[in-house]
């Protein structure tokens, strides 16, 4: 029997995609009076029943609510588009759950049911195909281009590129390097984005426009590289000055007692 409902899990995943579950949990609480069959999980059975308790109006949505505050947290965490994308990026990465959420500060128990009902891709991502049809196709068709490329670069290579692809969204870097690292990271997502865009008529204005964006960023990365290679040299430099500096200090306490020395013989 768990043979059974394992093949039904993993064909409905195939078919449905990464949101399976809540495509089956809101057919179900839809369905009045309808069980939900014995092979279905803890997770889509919960859910059915959070969203059949959301269709009886207000008092209904408030006990949802109480009896299941993790799926009420995660469904109003996936409707905030920028923490979507960055759970998407994390997990096609596989970046380890724990990792997930100290850095994008969501609990353990939320990312879980975000991935049981929107986003189970985990078991799938050795199948790039089902991936790039389910996935990152959608994103692009839906017109979110630049989140279909960092999908894909997050998905082809791996957990350090993922990360860097959300820090460079989430936060303001302050040390040059890593303002260097982080738009080197963005541009290289263009890049993937535009390398992927079909040249039909309709989008050849839309891809000039992409180009003529990319060889603007690589000048302006190239300058920045310049200064940044400019400013480590000077600081080099005066980590050389310093250390001279310092070597040289001995011996110039010595030669000013020994000045101290002569001049105090001479004056007796």
């Amino acid at each position: 029997m768990e043979q059974v409902g394992n093949l039904c899990v993993g064909w409905r995943r195939v078919e449905l995609g990464a949101d399976w579950r809540k495509h089956l949990a809101e057919d179900y609480a839809a369905r009045d009076k309808v069980r939900m069959p014995g092979e279905f999980d803890v997770a889509t059975r919960q859910a059915a029943e959070f969203y059949r308790l959301q269709s009886q109006g207000e008092p209904g949505q408030a006990a949802a609510g109480k009896k299941y505050p993790d799926i009420a947290t995660a469904v109003a965490a996936w409707g905030q588009p920028e923490l979507r994308v960055a759970v998407q990026i994390l997990v096609l990465a596989n970046v380890p759950a724990a990792e997930i959420c100290e850095l994008l500060q969501v609990q353990e128990a939320i990312l879980q049911v975000i991935e049981n009902l929107y986003f189970d891709v985990r078991p799938m991502l050795t199948a790039a195909p089902w991936i790039v049809a389910k996935v990152i196709n959608p994103e692009a068709d839906a017109g979110r281009d630049d989140v279909a490329a960092r999908l894909r670069a997050a998905y082809s290579y791996g957990p350090y590129v993922a990360k860097k692809l959300i820090e460079a969204k989430l936060r303001l870097p302050t040390e040059p390097a890593e303002q260097f690292a982080d738009a080197a990271m963005l541009l290289h997502a263009k890049i993937v984005q535009a390398t992927e865009m079909p040249l039909t008529s309709e989008q050849s204005i839309e891809f000039m426009k992409l180009a003529v964006e990319i060889r603007r960023d690589e000048k302006f990365l190239q300058l920045e590289r310049e200064k940044l290679a400019f400013r480590m040299q000077r600081w080099a430099q005066r980590l050389e000055l310093a250390q001279i500096q310092r070597s040289a200090s001995p011996q110039n306490n010595e030669r000013a007692d020994e000045d101290r020395t002569a001049a105090s013989a001479a004056a007796n």
